[in-house]
């Protein structure tokens, strides 16, 4: 073989191979008739391993990111520190959301463009 004809045949198997893992990374878990869209896009986020299940150490990531993620929360709604989110407390951020939609709104509605004077010569 020529060493132009060892090139293509490299280049090749490069781009199949690229191709193969794009699309294992790409492509949705199989539905079993079985999963919700939920499950399905846990699995395909939290299974390191391709097995299509989640073992114990991929359910403990989930577990913690999620334990995260209530701490978040909390730290933001939780005005009175009480580890519990109550009733005021998500009126209170209801109101707060609101307000920042409105102000979003707003500040991102079209402005009123004054013409430039032209020069006189």
């Amino acid at each position: 073989m020529t060493k132009q004809k060892l090139t293509l045949v490299g280049l090749s198997l490069i781009i199949v191979l690229g191709f193969g893992i794009t699309y294992k990374n790409l492509a949705p878990v199989a539905d079993d008739g079985y999963r919700s869209a939920r499950e399905r896009a846990l699995i395909k986020r939290y299974d390191t391993n391709g097995d299509g299940q989640l073992d114990a150490q991929e359910k403990a990531v989930i577990k913690q990111e999620a334990e995260a993620e209530k701490k978040l929360w909390l730290e933001r709604l939780d005005l009175d520190r009480d580890g519990e989110i109550s009733a005021e407390e998500k009126q209170a951020a209801q109101v707060k959301l609101e307000g920042a939609k409105k102000k979003d709104a707003r500040s991102q509605a079209p402005q009123k463009v004054q013409p430039k004077p032209l020069i006189a010569r």
